[in-house]
């Protein structure tokens, strides 16, 4: 996410109608944010993670980001590949987490189990069975 992004996504969610109005809640100046806008400048972390929070983001994402976007403006290579390994990093991370939440709503063994009448558990199709109601049940939870 671009910085003109973060901004658009922090004012919409929270409901703040001017680039000024912004910067009045963000404690810096117009010039500061219309900066930030036009790429002149990056926000610092502490304004990028309000922001993120302001647009319901992932502030640590964000903030990755924006720090890619800060190498890539001062020309710096090794700082670009750097910010782009954490990012994917944090995306692996993240999918990781979205796993064991999903886990952490996993249905009951007996809401989980399958209609009894219909299977073998010797069968193969027990173990499909018993995954897809699991499954269900996280994805309805």
């Amino acid at each position: 996410m671009r910085t003109p992004e973060l901004l658009d996504a922090a004012r919409s969610r929270a409901g703040i109608p001017s680039d000024y109005a912004l910067a009045a809640r963000l404690g810096v100046t117009r010039a500061s944010v219309s900066g930030w806008r036009r790429g002149k400048q990056v926000p610092d972390a502490g304004h990028v993670f309000e922001l993120a929070n302001l647009a319901g983001l992932d502030g640590v994402t964000v903030w990755a980001e924006i720090e890619l976007q800060r190498a890539e403006l001062a020309q710096l290579p090794l700082n670009v590949a750097a910010w782009r390994s954490l990012l994917q990093r944090l995306g692996g991370a993240a999918a990781a987490v979205a796993m064991v939440a999903g886990l952490g709503v996993a249905p009951s063994p007996s809401q989980a189990a399958p209609d009894q009448s219909r299977v073998n558990p010797g069968d193969r199709l027990y173990i499909m069975l018993t995954c897809k109601c699991a499954m269900s049940g996280v994805l309805t939870a």
